[in-house]
């Protein structure tokens, strides 16, 4: 008897189609938000409801563990609902959990210890996680290159000349060449099949280099004579067109007529353009003068790659015997002797009765070894159902094959099957899902002609439900090269970021755990955005493999196990000292080096063993090279504390010499107490589980030390904090967040997304190619070496980087429609030419039409003003922010100055050399720390001190340039002097605010308090300041200080921030490209005074010059004319 399924949803008509279609195959395609997972539950429950076979009969293949966790869950938890609203299903239902639900890898691993037996194996084996298969790995590497080390092998020689990574290149080969399912000697047919094609393909552009040659040449006079093929490589064409013409005719050649050929195309080296009259012979010569010295180099490649393939056969073996020691399996194991037991008759025909339905899950994700072990299950009377999503398919690193999606699901028509696609978008709003089918129409078209390149399909709403704040698309145009001086595009994105979060937030518009910043790689501004995230106080996790052993909390234990492990690396030692462990300062840490150089000692451990005793020859060396002797730095306690862990480290765990170093110096709490202290602490919990998973393999310190060396050659995720409070940013690659969906979506960095480099390994496998090595190949009769000229490489290598372009584009997919309601697209770098061009061809592909209708586009009313909406292009309809001012935020590589600063120096040296360089405190508190007092020294020596109840001057100045800076009028302005607290400024100053806000400068519309940067690489130094305010006008940039005095000689005061009006003013030039005036404008006369930049641009070097000069020399400079006795340094300088 059948029973009906009662959904706690309707589905669409697709997916009960998908659901319901259990007598054929089906090939589902469900886009992001499709509600694949769904379809696969009630799938499961229907067979059974249909009595068309029992749980034990149904085998569902995810691509993890943890969906595979999660679908057993949802199952079981779908099946108890069904029977509460049905007693009846109790009987058929309440074994749900017999079904087989796991990766594919836990599939195999259960029917290898299922049939051992069968294939000549046992069934008790350990299952090797990555990393140990990948050590275990790069030890079998090690050892067979060690052992060839002495060998006389030039191949050897070359490669290491090259300084290329042999043992990463023969690890990627070998993992590939068992991926696909060959052995080593069928890799090696491979190969030795394809230099045969490589050889007849050389010949071919030889003999079409020819010819296109002798066409050009007899056209070079009316060509264009400005490239360099045709000045200077078409007139040589006739000298050795002959020696050409034989190597086409297999004629034997001279070592003259080689090394003819080969200095004649060697020419060709950096020429990317022929000229205008040949453009479209220019692939042809350009490929022929590449590969046509393969022809001298077949049998040198041919050996080479001989060469290669007896050492992976040594390193296949090797590999073998340690796993074999260890009793254990890596995960191509798994899968190459499931389809070993696979292809035994009497167990497909076992398996073929007891599983009736297999269901894989993220096909697209599928490789080529696992679908043979699919082809293998799926026989007659065998139900296949796979689903997946090609456009989401970005697992090629892994091996993944987008192409085998199509590839079944093509099987599956032909045997009466059924193809499905899920139309329906129910994660997304009908904005967000507006945006996906304009912009991915045109960024995702497809190519029929190249299986990896998956077409999009429109996406159907679901909802319903419009937001017009859905999209928001903030991005700054920047040129690294023509402008420097800008926020770096990195920073800039990580500001913006911040910002956008840290808004939403404390206007209650959204949660930190309703974001996710996405980046497309982990070097896009990982670091940036931490920082500006601590900066903001923005509360993070990371999954980003920000390699986790370059934290500092975590070079801090590494440095003391260093250490512990090699007591005579002073590095290691020093690093731990100087970290909270000993909190040892850097001058103690250099005396007590100076003291191990004097005592020569052998190490910096054997000084302060020797320095740490209670002698008196110590007690005198500790006096005479100043070695402090205080409570809380004890040279010899710390002796003592460094002896006794190396003691330690002899008998005891290193995991339980951590705990107790931790212990001691309390590094936890110190830990905890510094920004983002929960995760530190999490990091370093994490290393002891590392070390503590090794201690329970057996293995010794000194093993486990070398362990944590390899895996800090390889990215380590940050731990997952497991918090009270986890109302947190999410940070992650786009790789780390597929399957995942949230609130709001931050990708950062599009122009990332462009321009990867593509396969850069010069030893590496293809699966139709073979082995291909790109080392150049010698010609010892000629003396020289031809560079790699494999037309298979040339082959290869444009292939990787036309499939990495169209997985690029599915990255992108994957990303966007994580958004549930708001998708946010940051990115800095160069969009626009200085042409009006596109540089970014993601933008490109923007629909700028339906663009101007549907984004929005937020100002962030940032603390530093990086871009404006003043260009506007009609033409599209969309604005596109640009960097315009931007403080300096780079780590100091250069001195920097604040203008101010420079008024100070050409006021009082010695008070700049005392405050700028020394940092010297006040010993008076005469004059306010702001610069601002010292205008006093400009103007009215005989002025009057301030009545009762009235701030000082340089208070004054800071009360009313915050009114100038933000105060919309007057009225605006004096409820602000009335809640300053001080009675009499509306009475005293009112003339200043009514004159201001009359001001063209108030009239005119500009920006305030803007930050400027001024780099001079030529002097080492970067000036930043703010100006008052910045009006951009189309021809003109107006740039004005407000000066509050009241009396004196205002040309005078003026003439005093000349040369701070002129940094602000040549910065704004750097920057805006555009002529700036500069102004001081004194408000309480109503009087302007216009800077003469030009004239005071050579005082402004002088100063520059004398400043570096100054601080190069470390003196004490003389004071200046100037002196006041409100300085703050008067009673030091003059006492």
């Amino acid at each position: 008897m059948t029973m009906v399924i009662k959904y706690d949803y309707e589905p669409t008509d697709e997916q009960k189609k998908a659901i319901n279609c259990l007598d054929r195959d089906v090939a589902v395609v469900a886009g992001a938000g499709a509600g694949k997972t769904r379809v696969l539950i009630y799938r499961i429950l229907n067979i059974v409801l249909q009595g068309k076979a029992d749980f034990s009969n149904i085998v569902a293949i995810t691509f993890t563990e943890k969906a595979a966790a999660e679908m057993k869950v949802k199952l079981r938890k779908e099946a108890r609902r069904q029977m509460e609203l049905n007693p009846l299903l109790k009987s058929r239902l309440s074994k749900a959990p017999l079904t087989t639900i796991s990766t594919i890898h836990g599939f195999c691993a259960n029917l290898i210890r299922r049939y051992a037996l069968k294939i000549g194996y046992v069934p008790e084996f350990a299952v090797l996680d990555q990393d140990d298969a990948s050590r275990l790995l790069i030890k079998a590497i090690s050892e067979v290159l060690e052992e060839n080390e002495n060998a006389d092998d030039r191949i050897f020689i070359r490669f290491k000349a090259r300084s290329y990574s042999l043992k990463e290149n023969l690890e990627a080969a070998y993992n590939k060449i068992r991926e696909f399912g060959y052995t080593v000697s069928e890799a090696l047919e491979i190969s030795l099949k394809s230099l045969e094609w490589a050889e007849e393909q050389a010949k071919k552009n030889l003999e079409a280099f020819n010819e296109i040659m002798k066409y050009a040449y007899s056209k070079h006079n009316i060509a264009d004579k400005r490239t360099r093929f045709v000045k200077e490589l078409l007139p040589k064409w006739p000298e050795v067109e002959p020696v050409f013409r034989r190597l086409e005719s297999q004629e034997e050649l001279t070592a003259e007529g080689k090394k003819a050929i080969v200095d004649y195309l060697a020419s060709f080296k950096g020429i990317t353009s022929v000229s205008a009259t040949f453009d479209e012979y220019k692939d042809v010569i350009l490929k022929g003068a590449q590969t046509i010295p393969f022809l001298f180099t077949v049998a040198d490649q041919r050996e080479v790659v001989e060469k290669f393939a007896s050492l992976l056969e040594q390193i296949d073996a090797r590999y073998t015997k340690l796993k074999q020691e260890a009793a254990s399996l890596d995960f191509t194991d798994l899968q190459l002797k499931a389809l070993e037991i696979l292809k035994h008759p009497d167990v497909k025909e076992q398996l073929q009765k007891e599983y009736r339905y297999i269901m894989i899950d993220e096909y697209q994700d599928t490789n080529y070894l696992q679908q043979q072990i699919v082809d293998e299950i799926w026989q007659e009377g065998v139900n296949l159902f796979i689903v997946g999503d090609p456009k989401q398919s970005i697992y090629r690193f892994r091996g993944a094959e987008v192409a085998l999606f199509e590839d079944t699901s093509s099987r599956i028509r032909k045997k009466g099957g059924e193809n499905v696609t899920l139309t329906f978008n129910f994660r997304s709003n009908k904005t967000l899902i507006d945006f996906y089918n304009s912009f991915f129409a045109n960024y995702m078209p497809g190519d029929p002609s190249k299986p990896y390149a998956v077409g999009y399909e429109a996406a159907r709403n679901f909802h319903h439900n419009p937001d017009e704040k859905a999209l928001n698309i903030i991005a700054c145009n920047y040129d690294e090269k023509a402008e420097p001086e800008k926020l770096p595009p990195k920073l800039w994105q990580a500001r913006v970021i911040s910002r956008l979060i840290k808004e939403a937030v404390e206007s209650g518009e959204a949660e930190y755990r309703d974001f996710a910043v996405l980046f497309s790689k982990r070097s896009s501004g990982l670091s940036e955005l931490e920082e500006e995230f601590a900066r903001f106080g923005i509360p993070f996790t990371s999954g980003l493999s920000q390699n986790f052993f370059q934290r500092e909390e975590i070079r801090e234990c590494l440095s003391l196990i260093e250490f512990l492990n090699n007591p005579t690396d002073d590095l290691s030692l020093a690093a731990c000292l100087k970290g909270p462990f000993f909190s040892i300062s850097d001058e103690e840490i250099y005396r007590i080096m100076a003291l191990k150089k004097e005592l020569q000692c052998s190490s910096l451990y054997a000084a302060i063993l020797g320095c740490g005793g209670a002698g008196f020859y110590v007690q005198k060396e500790r006096q005479r090279f100043g070695i402090q002797q205080t409570a809380g730095n004890n040279l010899q306690d710390l002796a003592e504390h460094l002896a006794e862990l190396c003691t330690y480290y002899g008998y005891m765990s290193l995991s339980d010499i951590l705990h107790e170093a931790i212990k001691k110096t309390q590094f936890n709490l110190i830990l905890l107490a510094q920004t983002m202290g929960r995760e530190r602490l999490a990091n370093v919990e994490k290393l002891l589980e590392i070390i503590s998973q090794e201690v329970q393999k057996g293995r010794s310190n000194n093993e486990i030390v070398e362990v944590l060396r390899i895996q800090q050659e390889k990215a380590v995720p940050d731990a997952q904090v497991v918090l009270e409070d986890q109302n947190r940013v999410a940070v992650m690659t786009i790789h780390g967040a597929k399957g995942l969906e949230f609130k709001h979506v931050i990708v950062s960095g599009l122009t990332d997304f462009e321009g990867r480099s593509g396969n850069s390994a010069h030893f590496d496998f293809h699966k139709e190619m073979g082995l291909m090595v790109s080392l150049p190949s010698p010609l010892p009769e000629l003396g020289v070496s031809v560079p790699c000229a494999d037309p298979r490489y040339f082959s290869y290598l444009e292939k990787e980087k036309d499939e990495e372009s169209y997985e690029d584009q599915r990255l992108l997919y994957v990303a966007f429609t994580r958004a549930r309601e708001r998708l946010h697209l940051v990115f800095a770098g160069k969009i626009i030419t200085k042409k009006g061009e596109y540089a970014n061809g993601i933008v490109k592909m923007f629909d700028w039409n339906f663009l101007a209708q549907k984004v929005w586009f937020k100002d962030l009313e940032l603390s530093f003003p990086e871009y404006e909406y003043a260009n506007f292009d009609a033409k599209r309809k969309v604005l596109l922010p640009e960097v315009k001012i931007a403080e300096a935020h780079l780590r100091p590589r250069y001195r920097a100055l604040s203008p101010s600063a420079l008024v100070q120096f050409d006021m009082c040296p010695r008070l700049f050399y005392l405050e700028q360089r020394l940092k010297v405190p006040s010993r008076e508190l005469i004059a306010s720390t702001d610069f601002t007092q010292l205008e006093l020294d400009f103007s009215y020596e005989d002025e009057l001190p301030p009545a009762e109840g009235t701030p000082d001057k340089a208070t004054i100045g800071t009360i009313f340039h915050e009114i100038f800076a933000s105060a919309e009028n007057l009225e605006e302005a004096l409820e602000f002097l009335r809640e300053s607290g001080y009675d009499n400024l509306e009475e005293n100053y009112i003339t200043i605010l009514e004159n201001f806000f009359r001001s063209r400068f108030f009239q005119s519309k500009g920006e305030s308090e803007v930050p400027l940067s001024w780099y001079l690489p030529e002097k080492n130094l970067r000036l930043i300041g703010f100006a008052d305010k910045v009006i951009v006008e189309p021809e003109l940039v107006t740039v004005v200080d407000f000066k509050t005095q009241t009396q004196g000689d205002f040309a005078k005061i003026a003439q005093g921030y000349e040369m701070q009006l002129t940094v602000y003013a040549k910065a704004l030039e750097a920057s805006l490209k555009r002529p700036v005036r500069a102004y001081i404008y004194f408000p309480y006369p109503d009087l302007e005074h216009e800077i003469d930049t030009r004239a005071a641009q050579s005082r402004l070097d002088a100063v520059l010059d004398e400043i570096n000069k100054v601080l190069d020399e470390r003196s004490l400079p003389e004071p200046g004319n100037n002196c006041a006795a409100n300085c703050r340094y008067y009673s030091l300088c003059r006492g």
